[in-house]
């Protein structure tokens, strides 16, 4: 009798319980998110409170090769450093913590191409404005730059480089300036945000974590 009445019940209640079931996951999955960005913020938050804070780029590995544009290939001298020449024009994209604190640049720069007059004028831009002038001479050299308060604000830093170039026979590459490493460092003091699409892939994982937990 009583399965007999389980399939006699009206179509709306079943409608209704179907809606009930659907909202439910839906809250469930909301609380995974949300409870996600919130253990995200917060581990990034400590950690940037924890330690002083550095990112760097060693040119010529794979690493460089989403973040550059307008420079030659990797190459590597004979002490095993590896390192790119810089074109006429070239662009390094940085990325830091979104913070509105001061940052240092570091800039790690080889020998300037044979049969150049030194010192070499590089021209740089900060996110499409022009910022300063090095005179670069015909040494390595490591540079440590403060940046404009704000640079960070939105978790990425666009750096633009020119220069003249030379070209050294029978190699027929113009080669401006030889970059080793570019890097960011910024206070530990401060409260450092991931960027949005570092802080979505940090809140996927943790989230997808949650929903499908391994075996």
């Amino acid at each position: 009798m009583a399965s007999l009445l389980k399939q006699r019940r009206p179509l709306h209640i079943l409608h209704q319980l179907e809606e009930i079931r659907r909202t439910g996951a839906l809250l469930t999955f909301a609380g995974i998110v949300l409870g996600g960005i919130i253990l995200v913020l917060a581990a990034n938050l400590l950690a940037g409170r924890s330690f002083a804070d550095q990112y760097r780029v060693e040119f010529g590995t794979r690493a460089d090769r989403s973040l550059i544009a307008g420079m030659h290939g990797p190459e590597r001298d004979s002490l095993g450093t590896t390192y790119r020449w810089s074109r006429g024009e070239s662009t390094v994209k940085l990325f830091g913590p979104a913070t509105d604190q001061p940052s240092i640049l570091e800039f790690d720069l080889g020998w300037l191409p044979p049969g150049t007059n030194a010192p070499r004028s590089v021209y740089f831009n900060l996110d499409e404005r022009a910022w300063m002038q090095i005179d670069v001479p015909n040494q390595p050299r490591l540079y440590r730059i403060l940046q404009p308060p704000g640079t960070l604000s939105d978790g990425v830093a666009t750096l633009q480089l020119r220069s003249d170039t030379t070209i050294v026979p029978p190699d027929d590459r113009p080669l401006g300036i030889r970059v080793d490493a570019i890097g960011l460092d910024w206070e530990a003091t401060a409260w450092p945000i991931p960027s949005l699409p570092v802080l979505a892939a940090q809140v996927g994982w943790r989230s997808a974590g949650c929903i499908w937990p391994a075996g």
